[in-house]
């Protein structure tokens, strides 16, 4: 059987003979339309394939499924415990106060390790020597503080957790700077207690510097045997003991006295009258009261000085 040729582009319901047989065009494929049977050929090979379409366009979006359910929060977790509570410092004393860690070595010659510090003695109340690292416990570099610790400064050291055992020191001159440590050689122990620092335990110092020197104070009375180039008072001179103190010497006398209108008082109402050569002795004697007779004859006190001059001692 030879090969139909359909026409191209048929029209809906369109006809096309062939022979004896007549198709028809049903708009996707030729049907016979011959009351006989058509025995149709076996189907020919498929075509080439057409060139791909273009992508269709994008579907509209699905709605969004329902949102899941919030995870109930977290329990709040366990505040952690807190910190133990340091010692007390000394009272008056918590001026600057760091942490270290005792060091048990003796030997003060080289550096401490870091955050160390030693003496050179195991019971540190009779160290003459305290070395100390210049970074302490808690690795903070505090050299700079050690330029405040001069002479008079106050020193407490105490085991941190026993505050019985301690000591309490004064610096008589600053420390030394070793390059990275410092050393302590010239302090004087004023207190300890029950002294027992253990090896690697933490230990408290605290240092309270020496405060600026306070204003001079007014100069007193100057007092007996030392030197002055005047002497004024404003009160009566009592001696702090009876018949224990002269006015001058043997040596050094006292020029002049000079005495108002009023009187010279003793016990026995007498003058007596001694050789400087002879201190205690009296070898004339004036009466009290021919002493107020000379005095109340007198006009002045060179007229005074004469008529002492001509009284005959002995006949008095």
């Amino acid at each position: 059987m030879s090969q139909i040729i359909f026409p191209s582009n048929p029209s809906v319901g369109e006809f096309y003979t062939v022979g004896d047989v007549t198709y028809k065009w049903d708009g996707s494929k030729w049907i016979s339309t011959s009351v006989a049977p058509v025995n149709i050929g076996a189907t020919g090979p498929s075509g080439p394939s057409g060139p791909q379409g273009s992508q269709g366009a994008t579907g509209i979006p699905g709605p969004f499924g329902p949102y899941g359910i919030t995870g109930a929060s977290g329990a709040t977790g366990v505040d952690g415990p807190g910190g133990s509570t340091g010692a007390t410092g000394d009272p008056g004393l918590a001026a600057m106060c760091f942490t270290y860690r005792y060091d048990s070595d003796t030997d003060t010659n080289d550096e401490p390790l870091s955050g160390r510090i030693s003496f050179n003695n195991s019971n540190p109340e009779n160290a003459t020597v305290i070395a100390i690292n210049d970074t302490n416990g808690d690795a903070v570099d505090i050299s700079n503080f050690f330029g405040l610790f001069g002479a008079g400064s106050k020193v407490y050291i105490q085991e941190e957790r026993d505050a019985s055992s301690f000591i309490l020191l004064t610096l008589n001159a600053g420390a030394s700077n070793q390059g990275g440590w410092y050393k302590f050689t010239n302090f004087t122990v004023n207190l300890s207690g029950n002294v027992t620092f253990t090896n690697l335990n933490k230990l408290m110092v605290c240092v309270q510097p020496q405060g600026p020197a306070g204003p001079t104070g007014a100069t007193g009375l100057t007092g007996a045997g030392t030197s002055a180039t005047s002497f004024q008072w404003n009160d009566h001179i009592i001696p702090d003991s009876t018949e224990s103190y002269d006015i001058g010497s043997a040596e050094y006398k006292v020029r002049h006295l000079f005495l108002s209108d009023n009187s010279v008082y003793t016990d026995s109402g007498e003058v007596r009258v001694g050789f400087s050569t002879q201190v205690g002795t009296s070898t004339k004697m004036l009466k009290g009261t021919k002493l107020q007779e000379i005095v109340a004859n007198s006009v002045d006190f060179a007229d005074f000085k004469a008529r002492m001059a001509s009284e005959d001692f002995g006949s008095l």
